[in-house]
């Protein structure tokens, strides 16, 4: 049984994801800026690169899996979306030292090296873009695994929102949010700053 959320309370559900939004693409833009410069200027591996970029679908995931929570009523959803960020967090800064050009590009087995049999993979480019294809599509699964499983939790005795249309709403200005600051910012500020 659905229970009928006021419409005031669905907005402020749009709203916040909206403004969590922006907050979230300023916040890694912000990350971007500092590990680019930690990789020029400090001599930092490129893995730090890596690990920026991923933090981009990790970001979106935690914040589809706390909208889900949400709507599911769950009692400690913001806690559960928080420690699904870190996990995304971790997970992506595994992969991105774990899968950077270096390391992996040089493992063989056998005398046939890893690089090799990812190139064969992709008909364009070296095993260092067949690599870094795998990490994007296992990232972006992930991103979209999230909030499923988020979806699988049960919380008994509470019965969901009837805001199902909101929470759609929000997810989609999560998204959209993180992507217009981030682009705004590159466009305006870094590509043709005033």
């Amino acid at each position: 049984m659905e229970r009928a959320m006021h419409p005031r309370r669905g907005s402020r559900v749009l709203f916040t994801s909206m403004a969590l939004g922006l907050l979230a693409g300023v916040a890694l833009f912000v990350e971007g800026i500092v590990a680019s410069t930690a990789v020029d200027a400090w001599g930092v591996g490129s893995w730090v690169l890596g690990a920026s970029l991923a933090l981009i679908p990790a970001t979106v995931a935690a914040g589809w899996a706390g909208l889900v929570l949400h709507l599911r009523s769950h009692p400690r959803w913001l806690r559960v979306a928080a420690g699904v960020a870190l996990v995304e967090i971790a997970l992506s800064l595994a992969f991105a030292t774990t899968w950077s050009p270096g390391p992996i590009d040089n493992l063989s087995i056998g005398g046939i090296r890893f690089a090799d049999v990812m190139a064969t993979m992709v008909p364009l480019g070296d095993g260092t873009t067949a690599i870094g294809l795998f990490v994007d599509l296992f990232v972006l699964l992930l991103m979209l695994a999230v909030p499923v499983v988020a979806g699988l939790i049960s919380v008994p005795g509470r019965p969901t929102r009837g805001s199902l249309g909101w929470h759609l709403a929000g997810g989609l200005a999560w998204v959209g949010m993180i992507a217009l600051t981030y682009l705004f910012i590159i466009r305006f500020l870094v590509v043709f700053p005033g």
